[in-house]
């Protein structure tokens, strides 16, 4: 992961993404040859001092959203999807959500040497789903107490702070398979 995303602080007492500037999802380095490519953006800002919060959004009307559970395979689903390196030690978390509000997320250093997070810490994601006429998206409430169990080392952010993610759509088992990201 070799990207930094900026990490806008939201004004006090305010606990949604909706307010931080969005980003367009404009990669599509995995077209499988279908031609779609829904719009879709993410939003990121650090809420009262104590939780991340990232907001994604897309413009897909029918999303394939067959899996409840946490901890699914949800990018089978019509999927959002954030990954995020707290500190510089090469691990990173995923977060990927559908649009029932199914999430899976794991931390590691490698895609093969992860661990669900649920494994590490009772503490959980508030992952909120909203649907539209024209498409839906999701909110994630990371606490960074979270963020700290998981690591095994202090984390915070503030107003300005750099944080090194990439956000990412994706929909391998729906009727059009489609993936974009944030950074190539």
């Amino acid at each position: 992961m070799n990207h930094q995303y900026i990490a806008p602080l939201l004004a006090k007492n305010c606990s949604s993404a909706k307010s931080a500037p969005a980003a367009v999802l404009t990669d599509c380095g995995w077209d499988v040859g279908n031609g779609f490519q829904p719009l879709t953006t993410v939003q990121i800002a650090v809420a009262k001092g104590k939780k991340l919060v990232v907001r994604l959004f897309t413009k897909e009307p029918n999303p394939r959203a067959k899996y409840t559970q946490r901890d699914d395979p949800v990018w089978n689903d019509s999927c959002l999807e954030f990954f995020f390196q707290p500190i510089e030690n090469g691990a990173y978390i995923n977060l990927e959500m559908n649009a029932n509000g199914a999430y899976l997320s794991a931390v590691g250093v490698g895609r093969e040497e992860r661990r669900f997070l649920r494994e590490i810490t009772e503490r959980t994601v508030a992952v909120q789903p909203f649907r539209q006429a024209d498409g839906w998206d999701v909110e994630a409430q990371i606490p960074f107490a979270l963020v700290e169990e998981s690591i095994g080392a202090p984390f915070f952010l503030n107003a300005g702070d750099t944080l090194r993610a990439n956000a990412y759509k994706c929909a391998d088992a729906a009727e059009q398979p489609h993936y974009q990201a944030l950074f190539p």
